[in-house]
């Protein structure tokens, strides 16, 4: 069994239903619902509402879709869900995972506009000093280039901290 913590608003929600069962006793279940009462309901009210049929397994890739929106790790969701392994839920997932570069980017421009100071804005080039010349371990894409995962090894990366440097 695993205990899974719901807001305050989902709590009122369950109080306010169990409040109107009758004689509901300590050891009986809460939603005494089978599956297939579930869908049947599911679809009934999807063919109502003109919505494409949906199940409730459904509902659960929502929630980790909101989670994802929301900003949660993948580490947090999968212990949500109740995966065993944090791969089940960024292979089931990370599609939805696409976005978040354009995020991260936009963060560390957010970021760079508060830490600088005035100078950094108006001091004028010093043209004394040499130009720097690019550093080739390393290569600037934009988020536009679609870089994926797999393109990113260790050993381009050998020289961040984190990462042990080749000998």
């Amino acid at each position: 069994m695993r205990n899974i913590i719901i807001p305050d608003f989902v709590m009122n929600k369950v109080k306010d239903y169990i409040s109107k069962l009758y004689d509901l006793k300590y050891t009986d279940r809460v939603f005494p619902f089978t599956k297939s009462y579930i869908n049947n309901t599911m679809e009934r009210a999807c063919k109502k509402s003109g919505v494409k049929r949906t199940c409730i397994h459904d509902i659960r890739h929502s929630h980790a879709s909101y989670l994802i929106n929301l900003g949660c790790t993948p580490l947090l969701i999968s212990e949500r869900l109740g995966h065993e392994k944090v791969q089940t839920t960024l292979s089931t997932y990370s599609h939805l995972y696409s976005n978040k570069h354009q995020e991260v980017v936009d963060m560390m421009q957010n970021q760079h506009l508060k830490d600088m100071v005035p100078s950094d804005v108006t001091a004028p080039a010093d043209s004394s000093k040499k130009p720097k010349t690019q550093d080739t371990r390393f290569k600037v894409v934009s988020p536009k280039d679609k870089m994926s995962p797999q393109q990113v090894h260790e050993d381009d990366l050998s020289p961040c901290v984190g990462f042990n440097r080749r000998t």
